[in-house]
């Protein structure tokens, strides 16, 4: 089964969007760091995005720039929590320009009175994660006897936890104590989609859908997560089909099939064209863990899948 790494975690992380829907608006994240880089006069450009902002500065001799980074991106949340990285480990400019907004922030958070679990630091308290995103714990039969007695009161709606991201809501459960965490997810994240993969859907707890804030449920609850994922895509043909076709043509086909990722490779072996036109296609290929498998009839591939269409063309001097 295998469990998340803290590497493999903060990389879910850094990929969630942040959606600013909670209080703090993109308008004010951005005029703070607008506002706090005023006050480091190397700092000449700044650039906002998905809760990361990232800093252009002058080199003291003047003569050359370096850029560091600070990610407020707290699992989708702007909460004052970050991560940085710098071109330059022999300048305190990048930590000093992260506290000053981190500052600003949590000052605007109770200006605002806004509280939002920090997830982070259910990871940090070493809240493992599987692989398989469940968490059940085979209890004794006496045990489960009197898990009725092992009340734990629900700290809010279990409506607030959709849109979250799946690995925060199994961390924030299995922190209040709940045992009996399974998952389902539904494949419905393409490349027009407006959900992320991983984020809840919704959550039933002994086939409840609405948990309100306050109630009593016993520890060994069974709670499923349903939760958005990659859609995947059947093939409708095998590579045989598409030969001889023109590539931008199959191009087309695989972008309307839904798949997002569409390379192109050329085989500079022509002549005269004759037998095999110009830009004919020779064989298609999906790309997985690094290596180029051909396509399967019938086969489901993640719409996001590289696909490599290679055709025939001639050889350019």
């Amino acid at each position: 089964m295998g469990y998340y790494t803290k590497r493999e975690l903060n990389e879910l992380r850094k990929e969630m969007p942040c959606k600013f829907n909670e209080g703090i608006t993109y308008y004010e994240f951005e005029q703070i760091a607008n506002n706090v880089a005023k006050q480091f006069s190397r700092i000449k450009e700044v650039t906002v995005g998905n809760g990361v902002i990232i800093c252009k500065v002058e080199s003291l001799t003047g003569y050359s720039d370096w850029y560091f980074s600070v990610d407020f991106n707290n699992w989708g949340h702007i909460q004052g929590r970050y991560w940085w990285h710098t071109d330059n480990n022999d300048s305190n400019i990048c930590e000093a320009y992260g506290d000053q907004v981190q500052k600003e922030l949590r000052q605007l958070r109770g200006d605002k009175n806004l509280l939002f679990p920090d997830f982070q630091k259910l990871f940090n308290d070493e809240v493992t994660i599987s692989h398989d995103l469940s968490y059940v714990v085979e209890e004794p039969f006496w045990e489960r006897l009197f898990a009725k007695r092992r009340q734990i009161t629900f700290w809010d709606n279990t409506t607030k936890l959709t849109g979250e991201h799946i690995c925060c809501v199994i961390a924030l459960l299995k922190s209040k104590g709940f045992k009996n965490i399974t998952t389902c997810s539904q494949k419905d994240v393409g490349k027009e989609s407006n959900h992320y993969i991983y984020e809840v859907d919704h959550i039933t707890i002994d086939d409840e859908t609405r948990i309100r804030k306050g109630t009593k449920l016993p520890s060994n609850s069974e709670i499923i997560i349903y939760y958005h994922d990659k859609q995947k895509i059947k093939m409708p043909y095998s590579a045989k089909h598409y030969r001889r076709k023109n590539y931008v043509t199959v191009g087309d086909e695989f972008l309307d099939l839904g798949f997002s990722k569409i390379y192109e490779r050329k085989i500079e072996d022509l002549i005269t064209g004759w037998i095999k036109k110009d830009g004919s296609v020779e064989d298609v290929f999906v790309e997985i863990d690094n290596e180029e498998i051909q396509i399967k009839k019938g086969q489901q591939y993640e719409f996001d899948t590289p696909i490599i269409i290679e055709y025939h063309t001639y050889k350019y001097l």
